[in-house]
């Protein structure tokens, strides 16, 4: 995984954006096969049995940073924020591992 620096995010006054460097492992974690797939497991694995169950083949799908369930009609969906495009909020918080949904593919 691509090393991110603190002292990249420092701002003129020494304290650290920590949304921006939070934001940047996040990508970096998703832009890392190993790392995304590693995350994509661990999030598989906090499924309840029933849809554990539609995700045995562990099918990855790396360019769309997703698992996809056997049968294809569901997804676990990798993201940076649960909305990317919206800035950090308390609602819309920032991890340093992104966020996995489910996402109905039908």
């Amino acid at each position: 995984m691509k090393n991110v620096s603190k002292d990249d995010f420092r701002m003129d006054n020494g304290d650290i954006d920590w949304d921006a460097y939070n934001e940047a492992l996040s990508l970096a974690l998703g832009n890392d096969k190993a790392a995304l797939k590693k995350r994509l497991l661990s999030a598989r694995s906090c499924l309840k049995k029933p849809f554990l169950d539609k995700f045995k083949k562990k099918i990855y799908d790396f360019e769309n940073k997703r698992m996809t369930s056997d049968d294809g009609s569901m997804a676990l969906q990798w993201l940076t924020r649960l909305s990317p495009h919206a800035p950090p909020s308390y609602d819309n918080q920032q991890t340093t591992v992104g966020k996995v949904t489910v996402v109905d593919m039908a």
